[in-house]
């Protein structure tokens, strides 16, 4: 093989590995309407970080469709949003002062910068109110967020987790131990978590009596609740409970 054949077969090739390369992105990520899942996302993205408080009922119900749509396809990229590195770049910081030194009327012709708090926030959104994918996809894709030492990544994974349809026990430590957690914000996170899994989250009893003891009136309010929601897995607190009236 001269020189020149040598030379046409490793640019072939190299075509051939970047076609199946490129083919494999997009096969990764799932679409609606034709457009990748992180196309939707960012619509998202800029929709709960919509600086005029309004959001458009259509753009609503069509994100909400496409995401419903892809369903569990969408899960990884989501997932992804959250356990990024949270930080902002310095180029990025300075976008957002640049943005926001900006006049009102000027806003409206400049797209603001795509915030990684924004994404983790949208992504944690769509995971618990739309797609509510099943706890053995979710938890392993979100395991670097619970176990971070960012606050941040901790809170949009637990917010994540409170949407889970099904295997509930794969996200108890991490549960358990946002109901553990000093801030009290985090706290009812957890139990937000728990008065949505209901009777599946009867793991957490103990914890939730403890929780209605606090002085916090959101935390003992939400405490009430999630045990109401555990149903009949919440009668053997009914004593304790009724000595603390």
């Amino acid at each position: 093989m001269s020189a020149r054949q040598k030379l046409r077969f490793s640019v072939g090739t190299a075509i051939v590995v970047l076609g199946v390369f490129w083919l494999s992105l997009r096969t990764e990520q799932s679409t609606y309407d034709g457009k990748s899942i992180s196309y939707w996302s960012a619509r998202s993205v800029k929709l709960v970080t919509s600086y005029n408080g309004i959001n458009d009922p259509d753009e609503v119900k069509l994100l909400r469709r496409a995401f419903n749509v892809m369903g569990t396809n969408a899960v990884p990229y989501l997932a992804s949003r959250i356990t990024q590195d949270l930080r902002e770049s310095r180029f990025n910081l300075v976008r957002f002062r640049l943005w926001r030194s900006l006049p009102d009327f000027m806003k409206r012709f400049f797209r603001p910068p795509t915030e990684k708090q924004s994404e983790a926030m949208s992504a944690a959104g769509i995971l618990s109110s739309d797609i509510k994918p099943p706890g053995r996809i979710l938890v392993p894709l979100l395991e670097p967020a619970l176990t971070s030492t960012n606050s941040s990544q901790r809170f949009w994974a637990i917010a994540a987790l409170t949407g889970i349809s099904s295997d509930y026990e794969l996200a108890r430590p991490h549960v358990l131990q946002a109901l553990e957690d000093s801030n009290p914000v985090v706290q009812r996170l957890g139990i937000n978590a728990i008065g949505r899994y209901g009777p599946h989250g009867h793991w957490a009893l103990s914890n939730l009596v403890s929780l209605v003891r606090s002085r916090d009136f959101q935390t003992y309010s939400a405490a009430v609740g999630a045990l109401n929601a555990l149903r009949t897995n919440a009668v053997p607190a009914l004593p304790i409970l009724d000595e603390m009236r």
